[in-house]
């Protein structure tokens, strides 16, 4: 006849967790000696090393009962099934592990190649990081509510960024927001002289009208953004002016996926 702890000691196992197994009912409490302790018999240990097998294989406790009272048909059935719950834990486990990784790859754990590519473009052009960030959660937006525009878009922007026009805009617009007045005043005099309507893309309407959620979030980004500058919102995000004076305009306007 063994103690709780030598029982403990002998299977690896805690004092706490053969008590737990008591107060479950899963373990019958053994008949107590004269001085008031548990006395473990042989049976009694041969029973906690199968629930000790079963739950350290990862069959739930409120199972284990069903389990080992189960005929060596359903015992088998049993153990199929727990196992096919198991190799499903450990895919998704595997799944938030990847993903993990990914994080340590910033931007990119959320957007494509291309997309980061395109941020990292920016910050070689010495675009803020709060602007970048505004791009960033901008596309995020969009990616998720209609990735069918996004590689149009995108291919506009790539372009753009190698019209020296246009990323000059972008530095003035940059520095605008965050306080250089004159940028600000230059900003003001390219934007009032074109006019909103010139700087919408040409499916801006459509895609507008089909994703108004996404149209409507991406708009609050943008208008916290920009508040400062006192500047309409249509001036802040559309590509490709389509007026008579395109030629004179850079090829795309600042800001990301509107």
């Amino acid at each position: 006849m063994l103690t709780i702890g030598q029982v403990a000691r002998h299977l690896a196992i805690t004092t706490r967790t053969i008590r737990h197994y008591h107060r479950i009912g899963l373990l019958p409490e053994p008949a107590r000696d004269a001085s008031g302790y548990r006395r473990y018999d042989a049976s009694a240990v041969v029973e906690l090393i199968r629930i000790k097998t079963l739950a350290d294989s990862g069959v739930p406790l409120s199972r284990i009962p069903e389990v080992l009272g189960a005929v060596p048909h359903d015992f088998a059935e049993q153990v199929d099934e727990i196992d096919r719950r198991l190799t499903e834990q450990i895919r998704l486990l595997e799944q938030r592990r990847r993903r993990l990784r990914a994080l340590r790859a910033g931007d990119r754990s959320y957007l494509s190649d291309q997309l980061s590519d395109y941020l990292e473009a920016l910050r070689a052009h010495d675009i803020s990081d709060a602007t970048v960030t505004l791009e960033r959660d901008s596309w995020l937006l969009w990616t998720t509510v209609a990735p069918e525009a996004v590689s149009s878009w995108l291919a506009q922007k790539l372009h753009a960024l190698d019209d020296t026009r246009f990323v000059e805009l972008y530095r003035t617009f940059d520095a605008a927001i965050h306080g250089d007045t004159a940028a600000r005043d230059r900003l003001w005099e390219e934007t009032s002289s074109r006019g909103a309507a010139a700087y919408r893309s040409a499916d801006w309407e459509e895609l507008a009208s089909s994703h108004p959620v996404a149209v409507r979030l991406t708009r609050e980004l943008f208008e916290q953004h920009y508040a400062p500058l006192g500047l309409p919102i249509e001036v802040t995000g559309f590509t490709a002016p389509t007026n008579a004076d395109a030629a004179e305009a850079p090829t795309s306007v600042v800001q990301p996926p509107m």
